[in-house]
């Protein structure tokens, strides 16, 4: 059977919806599909902030069973069913649950029946959710930034600097000792400050990063001299 029954959330208000009677599965699965997120978001649970995409929804096994008028172990052997028929994914998170819905565009997708009808045809697998991208970035940029926050030299913005350090194709490589790179530079210069060695101001950020000056030997003269003098100045 193909084709279309939109079904509007408002519908829940009507009181055919407000039965105190236990949810059949059949019932318990549409109120699943009509209650996960139908836009990208998050939601706190104490002081952890969690995801929670189209498609998914944050709640605990207690939380649908009050919702379907079922006990605990009722919900968790209907979810685990579902699961096992690729019809939802489930994250036991801290205190709470997160359910994706498989092929939830299928179910609430705007976009033509020749697309829906593809999209069916997918192998269980495209329909798993991939990892979060900007989670994993925004925890690049905060590993980034307790590195910038330490550099002593000039510096721009955040972002700027963060944009122009992924330029490198190996970023993701150096980004995890960059802060130990850096404190190793740190106390090279103060042990030739503490020798009453010469030791030239920071270069910019920019500049730092653009040179890989992340590559650079710590503990000897050669690293600490401007890049313009040549080795055999240094070497004078």
């Amino acid at each position: 059977m193909e084709g279309w029954v939109k079904f509007h959330r408002k519908s829940y208000e009507n009181f055919l919806y407000r039965e105190n009677r236990p949810h059949t599965r059949r019932e318990a699965w549409e109120d699943i599909i009509a209650l996960v997120n139908h836009e990208d978001s998050f939601c706190l649970i104490g002081n952890e902030k969690i995801t929670c995409n189209r498609g998914q929804s944050i709640r605990s096994l207690e939380g649908w069973g009050k919702l379907f008028r079922w006990d605990k172990s009722k919900v968790r052997r209907f979810l685990d069913l579902l699961n096992k028929e690729e019809m939802v994914l489930i994250e036991n998170l801290h205190k709470t649950t997160r359910i994706t819905v498989c092929n939830y565009e299928t179910y609430q997708s705007d976009q033509n029946a020749s697309e829906t009808h593809l999209k069916r045809k997918r192998h269980a697998n495209d329909t798993r959710p991939t990892p979060n991208k900007n989670d994993k970035n925004d925890k690049n940029k905060e590993t980034f930034d307790a590195f910038r926050n330490k550099y002593l030299g000039t510096k721009r913005g955040l972002d700027t600097e963060f944009e122009n350090f992924q330029k490198h194709g190996d970023w993701l490589n150096i980004l995890p000792v960059l802060e130990i790179k850096l404190s190793g530079q740190i106390q090279a210069r103060e042990r030739q400050k503490q020798k009453g060695e010469f030791v030239p101001h920071w270069k910019n950020l920019k500049t730092w990063i653009n040179q890989r000056c992340w590559e650079e030997e710590i503990g000897t003269e050669l690293s600490l001299f401007p890049v313009n003098q040549t080795k055999k100045t240094i070497l004078k």
